[in-house]
């Protein structure tokens, strides 16, 4: 058995985790019929699209076994092979994955047309057992046989299926089948940032009112009072006050506003490269591309004793799905579009909250589901066809991190246009 753990911050991330059991087979030692003769071994010819006969296998770096480690495939994933060293029909081989890196041969097999990139398919559902644990079935139904049982508090993620769920159960991504009453699901919250902002912006982080800037004639009758807008409206930023912020239509209370503005590219960061700035003051996240502005979003960084840390800082690791835990503490499956910036914190999805604009995690940057795949999908570098985790090799450009508490951006004066002139 081979265990791989990497331990940060309290919680110990499993992306990179695999456990490899090797069985030998059982050998009569009584007479027995004949036994079949072994299949053929496949005619392997490169390139070919493959897929995992195994749950889990490692990539390494080169095709030998004490090869550093820069990779995890899962049984779902699709990828290309370009050739196999030191042959395909050599004992042991290895399959190329291009520049990728290798890993054996004998844990492939060809995929079937059908078979489509885990990246592709759809993201799971989540929901927390219940406080009687949750027994998973080999069938959904409720006198199956139990395969195991989940402890209360788990946080597990199952296959969208609407109409397993409409019948009362959900399945499992390894197999196995939880009733839909044993566990409370999660509803992520649809909030996204916005793209290609041409202007800084306020969100709001709760729900606030407008207090218009409109001036009304006396009609004899009270004012009616502005209904709250909802939570995570945004607003061009026109001018920023102690108490206010005010926005196209009037003012709103400075306290309920988070603000997004663009930052210079820090001189460490080359020209063109892409890097994220998170304000912890703010609780925002700006995105770009060299000197271009193209993305701004709220996020949860760590609590005050759990703190983000500060500094710039470059993505090691990328992985589409994450086990999180902390012993006694939390445990959620499949935390989605992981990137880690500095050891065991990332910026990633979380499904489990809408609280947004507001520190609440454990040190990483919680981003919603839409925000998390957006960034996960832009960043350099791309997760290669196919991969569920990819450790970045050295001298591979990879996404820019800057964590600090930004003073206020700056404003550009609004433009005054004279009378008959256009804007």
């Amino acid at each position: 058995m081979l265990l791989i753990t990497l331990r940060s911050r309290g919680y110990v991330p499993q992306g990179l985790i695999l456990v490899l059991v090797l069985c030998a087979a059982a050998r009569w030692a009584v007479a027995a019929p004949p036994a079949p003769e072994p299949a053929a071994a496949p005619a392997w010819e490169p390139p070919f699209d493959a897929v995992l006969k195994v749950n889990a296998a490692y990539v390494r770096q080169r095709p030998e076994e004490k090869s550093p480690i820069i990779g995890l495939l899962r049984r779902d994933s699709r990828f290309r092979v370009t050739g196999c060293a030191p042959s395909c029909e050599a004992p042991g081989a290895w399959a190329l994955l291009g520049d990728q890196g290798a890993l054996r041969l004998s844990l492939l097999e060809v995929a079937q047309p059908h078979t489509f990139p885990l990246e592709a398919m759809p993201e799971f559902v989540y929901g927390k057992v219940l406080r009687a644990g949750a027994d998973v079935r080999a069938e959904p139904e409720a006198g199956a046989r139990r395969v195991r049982h989940e402890a209360a508090g788990q946080v597990l993620a199952f296959i969208q299926d609407e109409a397993l769920l409409a019948s009362g159960w959900l399945a499992r991504p390894g197999g196995g089948f939880v009733s839909a009453e044993q566990v409370r699901l999660d509803q992520p919250s649809p909030f996204q940032g916005e793209e290609r902002p041409s202007a800084p912006l306020a969100f709001l982080w709760k729900p606030a009112r407008l207090t218009s800037e409109e001036v009304l004639p006396d009609a004899g009758v009270p004012l009616p009072v502005p209904e709250p807008l909802p939570k995570f409206s945004r607003f061009p930023l026109l001018e920023v006050t102690k108490h206010t912020v005010r926005v196209p239509g009037g003012t709103l209370p400075r306290d309920a506003v988070r603000l997004a503005f663009p930052r210079l590219r820090p001189a460490s960061v080359p020209p063109g490269a892409k890097w994220v700035h998170v304000d912890l003051q703010e609780q925002v996240l700006t995105a770009y591309e060299g000197d271009t502005w193209v993305y701004a979003t709220l996020v949860s960084t760590g609590k005050q004793d759990t703190a983000t840390h500060r500094g710039i800082f470059r993505v090691w690791s990328k992985t589409l799905h994450e086990l999180m835990t902390e012993e006694n503490k939390y445990f959620v499956e499949e935390v989605p579009y992981a990137q880690y910036f500095y050891d065991g914190e990332a910026l990633h999805g979380a499904f489990w909250h809408s609280h947004f604009g507001q520190a609440v995690s454990h040190g990483c940057v919680n981003l919603s589901l839409p925000d998390a795949r957006w960034l996960f999908f832009w960043a350099s570098p791309v997760l290669p066809s196919g991969w569920h985790s990819y450790r970045v090799p050295p001298g591979t450009e990879s996404l820019w991190v800057l964590v600090e508490y930004a003073k206020p951006g700056e404003l550009r004066p609004e433009p005054v246009f004279e009378a008959g002139s256009a804007p």
